[in-house]
């Protein structure tokens, strides 16, 4: 994850409040800027398919001005460090699992992880086995 801030704000600049900030992601081909997207917190995180991307992220009130000091410049490089994002599970056909999984029952697991692009990873499933209740007769 990296996080971007205002570390100086241009003299005239009018309002000088952070949550006025708007961010801009642009990758850069060929010597041209194709924007990505815009977010409100300098919060992003790149994944393993942009490793090795060139991109430039802006931060403005108004417009993004992208030859300046408001905007940065970053060469996408792999992590070392290992990460595991998010886990989903979902039935055999893709789709979200609503009830308590039986015993035998197929399921697809999706894990996002960071530098662990076409490793092999290994799950292990837990259950919890329930009490049975005892009725006493008298």
């Amino acid at each position: 994850m990296v996080t971007f801030y205002v570390k100086h704000w241009y003299t005239k600049t009018p309002k000088k409040d952070k949550h006025l900030l708007k961010w801009d992601l642009y990758q850069i081909k060929n010597e041209e800027y194709k924007k990505l997207k815009t977010f409100k917190e300098g919060k992003l995180q790149f994944s393993e398919k942009e490793i090795g991307g060139k991109y430039i992220v802006a931060g403005y009130l108004y417009e993004p001005e992208l030859n300046n000091a408001s905007a940065m410049k970053i060469n996408v490089v792999p992590t070392e460090k290992i990460q595991i994002l998010s886990v989903e599970v979902l039935d055999a056909n893709g789709q979200k699992i609503t009830k308590p999984l039986a015993y035998g029952q197929k399921i697809k697991v999706n894990v996002r992880t960071t530098v662990l692009q076409g490793a092999k990873l290994n799950i292990d499933l837990m259950g919890r086995r329930r009490k049975r209740q005892r009725t006493q007769c008298l």
